[in-house]
């Protein structure tokens, strides 16, 4: 009996220790829906104007509000990118949000970013600004369907950053 209580406490250490990877196996699961949802190809370069012989990634953050549909719902998203960052940053804990901006993907780290700063964890935000500022990577940022433009990740966390301390969103 003692043997099976053994390998049964073993088993959950086990299985315990590979889910840690994020909080939850569902915020896991957002993250990858979230990383397919982030990423487009293009075969045009806008900046040249020039077609492309390879597609080019590029990678995109939706804010709640992306087309010309409101809410006074604070709730509310018209985008399904921004719905399931809103699973996450609501379900998700600190540790998930800071392997989220470990992501090699520069949309992930802004969100996991932005979950920190939407869950007031300001003093880690700020360092992973500083952390940002080495690495040289843009983003589309679609907010409220205004033009939307390539924007580097460190620019855009400082405006992340200083809205929700200005207007708490």
């Amino acid at each position: 009996m003692n043997h099976k209580i053994l390998i049964l406490f073993l088993f959950f250490g086990i299985s315990f220790g590979y889910s840690q990877e994020y909080s939850k196996n569902k915020i896991k699961k957002r993250v990858t829906e979230l990383t397919e949802r982030v990423i487009d190809t293009v075969y045009f370069d806008y900046k040249n104007g020039k077609k492309l012989k390879k597609p080019k990634l590029e990678f995109w953050l939706n804010d709640n509000v992306t087309g010309n549909v409101f809410s006074s719902d604070k709730n509310f998203s018209d985008n399904k990118m921004y719905s399931i960052f809103q699973k996450i940053f609501k379900k998700g804990k600190t540790s998930d949000f800071i392997k989220m901006y470990e992501n090699e993907n520069p949309s992930i780290r802004v969100y996991g970013f932005w979950a920190l700063v939407k869950n007031k964890e300001y003093g880690k935000a700020e360092k992973i600004i500083e952390l940002e500022k080495s690495k040289d990577a843009n983003v589309y940022w679609n907010s409220a369907g205004c033009l939307v433009d390539s924007i580097s990740t460190v620019d855009l966390m400082k405006k992340l950053i200083e809205r929700m301390k200005k207007y708490g969103s």
